[in-house]
């Protein structure tokens, strides 16, 4: 690789519809790469490498056709570049929602009809092909392979303002919910105020849309079962849809980053954690 003419947009095979935003994250993870005194080859090895594994899903072992290492040596530039990742954009990606936050999120909820919305909450599965043999019973469930469960929450705009991840497929999301930290900072006080009316009535905190077997707590609004009456056919489709934005940001998630979207290809829990 010729560093002197070194030209990311030929490197990252990016093509003329992608996004900024990628050029972006691998400018970021090789300057986060050289401030941890790391060689110019192997920052631009680990950003190569993990971009293609975890954007476009290519196996480990076949980067060695164009960047001439080894699938161990793969695993580590695809771990470098993920941790790089979370260095560089995780104060702003992973955090929580603040009061600026919060009243923008309740006022689009208000203009969709539901006044106290926050996001909307749900879980999804991702398949583990590489789960060891005597784990299986515990990461296998209605999936019937084994499988690790990511429980996000997700506004309209797709932006996901929590995820916890690693519970095993067994689990439903009532169990998972009960692992969560969701509402640690609610129940210790730390949640930036919420203040909204429905029907002359004031409220103090906010809600999530659920499906049918989340709990019947306050935090959560679900839809109603078998509906009776034009007004609860009305809030139950409404609900029904503005639900669904959680299950589009997975849907974008997958397609976004290909490594999402196949099976989990690797062995140890901290690794996909």
């Amino acid at each position: 690789m010729n560093h002197s003419n070194f030209n990311f947009y030929d490197a990252f095979d990016f093509d003329d519809d992608t996004p900024v935003l990628a050029f972006q994250v691998a400018t970021a993870v090789v300057a986060e790469e050289e401030s941890n005194n790391q060689g110019q080859r192997t920052r631009y090895r680990d950003s190569i490498s993990g971009h293609n594994i975890v954007n476009r899903n290519r196996k480990e072992d076949l980067t060695d056709e164009y960047l001439r290492i080894g699938e161990t040596t793969a695993i580590e530039s695809l771990g470098a570049f993920v941790k790089a990742i979370v260095e560089v954009f995780g104060d702003w990606y992973l955090r929580a929602p603040n009061e600026a936050d919060i009243c923008r999120l309740l006022s689009i909820g208000e203009q969709r009809g539901f006044p106290g919305m926050l996001e909307s909450i749900d879980c999804m599965h991702w398949k583990w092909e590489k789960c060891p043999i005597a784990w299986h019973g515990m990461y296998t469930g209605h999936c019937r392979e084994p499988t690790i469960i990511l429980e996000a929450v997700a506004s309209q705009d797709l932006w996901i303002w929590h995820a916890f991840f690693g519970m095993p497929g067994s689990l439903n999301d009532i169990n998972v919910l009960d692992r969560s930290p969701i509402f640690a900072a609610l129940a210790e006080g730390r949640t930036a105020p919420v203040n909204y009316t429905i029907n002359g009535h004031e409220y103090t905190m906010g809600y999530y849309l659920a499906d049918e077997i989340y709990p019947n707590w306050s935090t959560f609004v679900k839809t109603i079962p078998r509906p009776l009456g034009a007004k609860r056919k009305y809030f139950a489709s409404k609900q029904e849809s503005a639900r669904k934005d959680v299950e589009r940001a997975f849907g974008v998630l997958q397609s976004r980053f290909a490594i999402v979207r196949g099976p989990v290809r690797y062995w140890d829990e901290e690794t996909l954690a």
